[in-house]
């Protein structure tokens, strides 16, 4: 299930339908009940429920939006990073826990979905009606690769959507710029934008750009001399370069992009043909 679960997310199209399938897998792992997905969102600081099965609208409706700095298990958890196992009794003075218990839920346990570099993203739950169920070692083992391969995706879906919101701005920005050529690469060092004037001058379309890497469009000895400057935008610093290509001099500034939250997701950069004509 797991082996085949990265394909299907990775061209589904419908996200709501990519979180129902990372909540199916992560119900048929553990064996329960009920489960959750909850993104969190940054500007509120909050968990907001997104996915639920067998859970009454009650339910849904009291739990859509949790604060991730409150003393709950889920804010617990999405701030240590760490699982929790989490019983269900019959304290009347938590409401929370008591609506699970009416529910017929009395055991659950919270998974936190997290970037690589530690960025917290949302949060991946099951419920079961047994009392104090915990799942087996290799359940949990299944859940945490689920868990990686969940946040992987998501974070992904997060950067190309910061990305689409943005992209006008540099379509723009490459099409108004005389003599020069903007270039936007993702992690993969794969291309998300090329344009400018100098492109079409040195004979090139965006196309012969756009989804390939450095290393498919470029000589290897071009390729090998913009790697470490886009690697070094892609670790947040800025970098100023000269080069030859083409029989033409550029000049060139590589920074990073980043999201809301200082984030980055790609790499600029913005190149100047300053060869002087004899």
């Amino acid at each position: 299930m797991l082996h085949r679960l990265p394909e299907r997310l990775v061209t589904e199209v419908d996200v709501p339908r990519m979180y129902e399938e990372i909540l199916s897998a992560a119900i048929a792992i553990t064996q329960s009940d009920a489960g959750t997905v909850q993104v969190y969102d940054p500007e509120t600081k909050s968990l907001v429920l997104l996915v639920t099965r067998n859970f009454e609208r009650k339910m849904t409706d009291y739990f859509y939006r949790v604060d991730a700095d409150s003393h709950t298990s889920c804010g617990i958890v999405l701030r240590t990073g760490g699982r929790t196992f989490v019983d269900f009794d019959e304290d009347p003075t938590d409401e929370a826990c008591r609506m699970y218990v009416e529910a017929g839920y009395r055991s659950a346990q919270e998974t936190p979905l997290v970037s690589r570099n530690g960025t917290p993203l949302g949060m991946l739950s099951t419920h079961w009606r047994e009392t104090k169920h915990r799942p087996s070692e290799r359940q949990l083992r299944s859940l945490d690769l689920l868990a990686r391969q969940a946040a992987d995706l998501i974070e992904g879906r997060q950067k190309e959507r910061v990305w689409r919101e943005s992209e006008g701005r540099y379509h723009a920005l490459a099409a108004n710029l005389p003599n020069g050529a903007a270039f936007v690469v993702d992690r993969d060092l794969r291309y998300l934008l090329a344009e400018g004037e100098a492109l079409g001058n040195l004979g090139f379309t965006p196309e012969s750009f756009l989804g390939k890497t450095i290393f498919e469009v470029l000589e290897p000895e071009l390729a090998a001399e913009y790697e470490p400057n886009y690697r070094a935008a892609l670790e947040g610093r800025s970098v100023r370069t000269e080069h030859t290509a083409h029989g033409r001099r550029f000049a060139t500034h590589v920074g990073p992009l980043t999201d809301a939250e200082g984030r980055v997701y790609a790499a600029l950069a913005v190149s100047y043909d300053i060869t002087i004509e004899t």
